[in-house]
C-alpha cells in the first residue's frame, strides 16, 4: 500500500484499523476494522466525520455505536495476537474500491469519504447499517451532499472540511430536538407560528427575536425545532436543520 496516496485522515483510519486489531488479538484486519475507526475513542474531542454524517440523516447515532462495537468484539481472535496482521480479502478489496472511487470523481488523494463509500459496498457493513436503520443510498447521499464541490487535491484536503466549522461554532437544534434533549415548549405557540410563517416567505424570511434576557427567545427558536422533527411545518420548512 502506497500511503502517499492517501490524506491524512485516510491514512489514520487505516492505521487505527490496524491498532484495533491489534488490541483485540484479531487474525486480521476486516472491513469492520476500518468502520470503527470513523468512531471517535474516548477523550477525543475533534470532529467525527461519521457522525456528522449519522446526525445529517437524522438516525441514533449512539445505537449505531453500541453496534458496531458490538460486532467489533465478536470477531474471532487468537493467542497470542499476530504481531503485525494483514488485509482479509474483504479489506482488501475495501482499498482496491476506494482507489477506484478516487479516480472516478478525479481526485488526487484518497480520503476518508472515499474509504467509506468502498465500505458501503461490502455485505457485512450493509447488514450493520440495515440493522441501525441506516439505508446505504441514504448515506450515500449525505456523503455527497456534505462534500459539495470539494476536490481532494492535498493531503489535507478533508481535514477542513465546512462541517467541521459548523459542528465547532453552531448547535444543531433539530439534533437535539430528534435526541429528546429539548424541554416541551409551553405558552409560546403564537410565537412558535409566527415564526413558522416568517420563514416561509419567499422574501423578508429573516425572522428577529428581540427581548431581554430570559424572557423565552430560545424556546421560540427550540419550538420551531420540535415542529420541524416533528413534521408538523410547511413543505418548505421539512427535514430542514436548525443550526
Amino acid at each position: 500500500m502506497d500511503s502517499t496516496q492517501f490524506t491524512d485522515k485516510a491514512l489514520e483510519i487505516i492505521t487505527n484499523a490496524q491498532k484495533l486489531c491489534q488490541q483485540h488479538s484479531h487474525t486480521q484486519i476486516v472491513p469492520l476494522h476500518f468502520l470503527a475507526s470513523f468512531i471517535p475513542t474516548e477523550g477525543d474531542t475533534s470532529i467525527c466525520y461519521l457522525k456528522t454524517l449519522i446526525d445529517k440523516g437524522r438516525w441514533d447515532w449512539s445505537q449505531f455505536e453500541r453496534s458496531v462495537n458490538k460486532h467489533l468484539v465478536r470477531l474471532p481472535s487468537q493467542s497470542p495476537a499476530p504481531l503485525e496482521p494483514g488485509f482479509s480479502s474483504g479489506a482488501a478489496s475495501v482499498m482496491n474500491n476506494a482507489t477506484k472511487i478516487k479516480a472516478q470523481q478525479k481526485d488526487s488523494f484518497i480520503g476518508q469519504d472515499h474509504i467509506l463509500l468502498a465500505l458501503l459496498e461490502d455485505a457485512s457493513i450493509k447488514s450493520i447499517l440495515q440493522e441501525n436503520g441506516i439505508t446505504v443510498e441514504g448515506l450515500k447521499q449525505q456523503i455527497i451532499e456534505l462534500r459539495g464541490n470539494q476536490r481532494i487535491d492535498s493531503r489535507q484536503a478533508d481535514s477542513s472540511q465546512q462541517f467541521e466549522f459548523l459542528s465547532k461554532y453552531a448547535i444543531d437544534l433539530t439534533q437535539q430536538a430528534l435526541e429528546g434533549k429539548i424541554d416541551p415548549v409551553i405558552g409560546r405557540e403564537e410565537e412558535i407560528r409566527r415564526t413558522i410563517r416568517v420563514l416561509s416567505r419567499r422574501n423578508k424570511c429573516n425572522p428577529c427575536l428581540i427581548g431581554d434576557p430570559g424572557v423565552g427567545k430560545t424556546s421560540i427558536v427550540e419550538g420551531v425545532a420540535q415542529r420541524i422533527i416533528d413534521n408538523d411545518v410547511p413543505t418548505v420548512l421539512q427535514n430542514c436543520k436548525l443550526l
